[in-house]
């Protein structure tokens, strides 16, 4: 199991919910996400952090006028979303927040759409549905995969094709996902 997971964290609404988005986040980069959280406790408390964030830890990384992005431990900052969610739900019942994360390996990736401080929607892959996804668009790379060992000829054409345009390929799955979610809001 991978330890880092990358979320990308953007959202969409009126002018009150940008106003809500910049109280949060118009301020100096803090390290730990939950220090954009009002109600965090002073001292870290790992059961909050739990309920409140998701992961043990998260970091954040950037922050912008609609988007920042995290790196969280072994899970996407699902709660967080969910929060957020609600607090810019609150100024605009129409705002969504989108996560987008994926596992270090990337065992699992995927998008989830929060509306009013609930899941819409959301969709997840695993690390079979991208290399299925990556044998039907590159052929050759099924070629570098040892099926019976589950390993990878690193030598082989193929796998360098893979390695070249996996992420690629698995952000192409998580923006078509989000498209299919996005028309039903």
């Amino acid at each position: 199991m991978a330890n880092h997971v990358h979320n990308y964290v953007t959202f969409n609404g009126n002018e009150a919910a940008q106003a809500v988005w910049n109280s949060l986040f118009n301020r100096d980069l803090m390290e730990n996400v939950s220090q954009y959280h009002p109600d965090a406790p002073s001292e870290y408390d790992w059961e909050w952090q739990a309920d409140n964030i998701g992961p043990k830890w998260a970091t954040m990384e950037d922050t912008s006028e609609n988007h920042f992005t995290a790196i969280s431990a072994w899970g996407p900052i699902l709660e967080f979303a969910d929060w957020l969610s609600f607090e810019l739900g609150k100024a605009d019942p129409e705002s969504y927040v989108i996560v987008e994360a994926e596992d270090e390996m990337p065992n699992w990736f995927g998008v989830w759409v929060y509306q009013a401080g609930e899941l819409f929607d959301y969709t997840e892959f695993d690390w079979e549905e991208l290399m299925n996804h990556m044998f039907k668009l590159y052929p050759e790379t099924r070629e570098a995969w040892d099926e019976e060992n589950q390993e990878w000829d690193y030598d082989h054409e193929g796998y360098e094709i893979f390695d070249m345009h996996m992420y690629e390929e698995l952000h192409d799955m998580q923006s078509n996902a989000l498209e299919d979610i996005i028309r039903n809001i």
